[in-house]
């Protein structure tokens, strides 16, 4: 299964989930049977598929009660950092509107435009998030290729989430030529700063091409 986890920063504690699904990944062998899979939170943004008319509020349903005073201070406040350029105050009010957070309603698409905002700067989180609202068409149109772009700029940083979403699109040529060295070389990545994810598909891998095996 592809990781589909967001995580706030600095000035929002926060979690955005996705979900896709993966038939490389969700293969199961002797390795992976009985190891738990990442929490499925698919509902964290709208459905794009979804009908407007789902979406319009009942008249007759009650008004939402305001945001507390100290979200809205809150919310100033990263608005205001974020005006300003603060690329980490950029990514969090993108969080928030992705959410719905602190008296914001929820807009995937500005939630994209400030996590490009911080992209720019090389927010490592917002660079994340970008490859996962292009790989799911959240907030912009499905392109795989810019979700491998985006997932690039985060997985040269270091993100091992990053890396290994990036593997899976290699592996599967989404958005990328189809290259499983390439994969590997990923997932090794991300296998070196612990991720569990990334050494399961490694060792299927190496299953299915013993020759890109690591020579010892």
């Amino acid at each position: 299964m592809m990781r589909q986890k967001i995580v706030g920063i600095a000035l929002v504690a926060s979690a955005l989930l996705f979900t896709s699904s993966n038939s490389f990944a969700q293969e199961e062998d002797d390795y992976t049977s009985g190891l738990t899979q990442p929490t499925d939170a698919s509902n964290a943004l709208p459905d794009p598929s979804e009908s407007s008319a789902e979406s319009t509020p009942d008249a007759s349903s009650e008004a939402e009660p305001p945001p507390p005073a100290e979200d809205i201070s809150s919310l100033s406040a990263i608005q205001e950092k974020a005006e300003k350029g603060n690329f980490d105050a950029q990514y969090n009010l993108g969080v928030l509107y992705a959410e719905g957070g602190k008296g914001l309603k929820q807009d995937p698409e500005k939630a994209v435009e400030w996590w490009q905002k911080a992209s720019d700067q090389d927010q490592m989180q917002a660079q994340y998030n970008l490859g996962l609202a292009y790989e799911e068409g959240i907030g912009v149109k499905q392109d795989f290729t810019k979700a491998a772009e985006f997932y690039g700029k985060a997985a040269d940083q270091g993100d091992k989430e990053a890396q290994y979403n990036l593997g899976i699109l290699y592996e599967e040529g989404r958005g990328v030529p189809q290259d499983s060295a390439k994969a590997a070389e990923w997932w090794q990545k991300a296998a070196n700063q612990g991720d569990l994810e990334s050494k399961q598909a490694l060792v299927k891998l190496y299953k299915l091409h013993p020759n890109l095996r690591p020579q010892t």
